[in-house]
């Protein structure tokens, strides 16, 4: 997966692909899943390829991150402060929006952090 996600600075920042690989591996490090740095998509759980994808969200410029129906692909996480917890391990100054569907609002009724406002469509 640690190519996965490393192709976006590689393609977008021209980093060299050893280079692009390591900061990779340090942001799933960061969440406590560098094990999937050698794994293929097909050996990962659903809840791993998320984080896959929000670390690859990461890497780009954008300082935005649009998370679209989370629970429809996590449907793992009983408890949505993890991934809340994992988002503010990775670091980075970036606004997350999660958009979801009023069918998912009861996920969110457990959010401990004052900051995240809940909003169902």
């Amino acid at each position: 997966m640690k190519e996965n996600i490393a192709l976006i600075r590689e393609v977008h920042h021209n980093l060299d692909l050893r280079l692009a690989e390591e900061e990779a591996v340090a942001m799933l490090k960061k969440i406590e899943l560098e094990q999937l740095a050698d794994k293929r998509q097909r050996d990962c759980s659903n809840l791993e390829k998320f984080y896959v994808m929000l670390i690859r969200a990461v890497m780009c410029d954008a300082q935005k991150i649009l998370i679209r129906l989370p629970f429809s692909i996590i449907d793992s996480i009983v408890d949505p402060n993890e991934l809340l917890d994992n988002i503010k391990k990775l670091e980075v100054q970036k606004e997350f929006i999660f958009l979801d569907t009023i069918a998912n609002k009861s996920h969110y009724d457990k959010i401990s952090d004052q900051k995240v406002v809940i909003d169902a469509l």
